[in-house]
């Protein structure tokens, strides 16, 4: 599953930089680079270290890679916002970005609800970023949703593709902290849901902007 995915996140970077894309969402595209590298080295490491070493990459690297994501939903955001205006404005941008901040540090203690008293502490703090961004995608995609008429969505455009496929995503790994909250499941039925579920998630993800890029024509290729 790990090289199917590393698979489709490089034919992915490859149609991205063929649309040019790196223009518009350079966040995102720099997200599926760091996605590719950290799940190389990851693989990796599976393969050389042992479980505890291993638990303690993974978590280091989480910081970084949520820092990435709210990179990218800002990024979406400001991007679907600045198609429905005439003129862009830098004090609407930065209260976008700080309505986001208000929004996740207000999430965090919340939180805290979605995690099981048979969880371990990494996997208790592993469980809250992942709610926590969940919330947020799926939170921006449903309010983008409900105001594309006045945002001018245009289908084609890589921007929504990118945040409907995120939202999608944010559902699943929602399912997934959902299932988790069942006191009937044990360490090792959380890790299945977690490994799971979130990696055929993500390989849907990854297969659904790969379709998007390659079997469509896009804004900018029209413009172009």
């Amino acid at each position: 599953m790990e090289l199917a995915d590393m698979a489709g996140e490089i034919l992915l970077l490859v149609l991205v930089t063929r649309r040019g894309l790196w223009r518009t969402v350079p966040f995102f595209c720099g997200y599926l680079a760091w996605s590719l590298l950290a799940d190389g080295a990851l693989s990796l490491a599976l393969w050389r270290l042992s479980a505890a070493e291993y638990s303690y990459l993974y978590i280091q690297q989480l910081p970084v890679d949520y820092m990435a994501r709210f990179m990218v939903l800002s990024e979406l955001v400001l991007a679907v916002w600045n198609r429905s205006q005439t003129r862009r404005s830098q004090r609407m941008e930065f209260l976008l970005v700080g309505m986001l901040l208000v929004g996740m540090l207000l999430l965090w203690p919340i939180t805290l609800k979605f995690t099981a008293d048979n969880l371990s502490r990494h996997a208790a703090l592993f469980t809250r970023m992942q709610a926590e961004f969940s919330l947020m995608f799926v939170a921006c995609w449903l309010v983008l949703e409900g105001l594309r008429r006045k945002l001018s969505w245009d289908r084609r455009d890589p921007e929504v593709q990118i945040v409907r496929g995120f939202g999608a995503y944010a559902t699943v790994n929602l399912y997934v902290v959902l299932a988790r909250q069942d006191p009937g499941l044990n360490r090792e039925d959380n890790y299945w849901l977690n490994a799971h579920l979130e990696m055929f998630g993500y390989l849907f993800l990854v297969s659904y902007w790969v379709f998007c890029f390659w079997g469509s024509r896009t804004r900018l290729d029209a413009e172009g």
